[in-house]
């Protein structure tokens, strides 16, 4: 088994790339999986980004700035109607969280 690129980086995950994005905020360690690489239309953001907006940045470890920058990192580089997975809801696109 690989282990997790430390700043973020590229897997392989069935022949496809899998990026690690590190997208500190939610935790202090929180990361979000691009699959496809950074054209790509599914990301995978767990509890950093939900169907309504920002996930909550207020546990031990978080910091609502660090959110913020990672999700404005994530959004520069993602299209529009990039998928994402969450953590909790529905599936949802990229320009329906309101983070754009």
């Amino acid at each position: 088994m690989s282990e997790l690129p430390e700043r973020g980086g590229e897997l392989t995950f069935a022949a496809a790339p899998v990026t690690v994005l590190h997208t500190p905020g939610h935790t202090g360690g929180s990361v979000m999986f691009r699959f496809g690489g950074d054209d790509a239309a599914l990301l995978a953001t767990g509890d950093a980004l939900l169907a309504g907006g920002p996930g909550r940045a207020d546990a031990p470890g978080a910091s609502p700035a660090a959110l913020e920058a990672s999700l404005r990192r994530v959004a520069a580089t993602s299209p529009d109607d990039t998928r994402l997975l969450t953590g909790h809801g529905p599936t949802t696109t990229l320009s329906e969280t309101g983070i754009r």
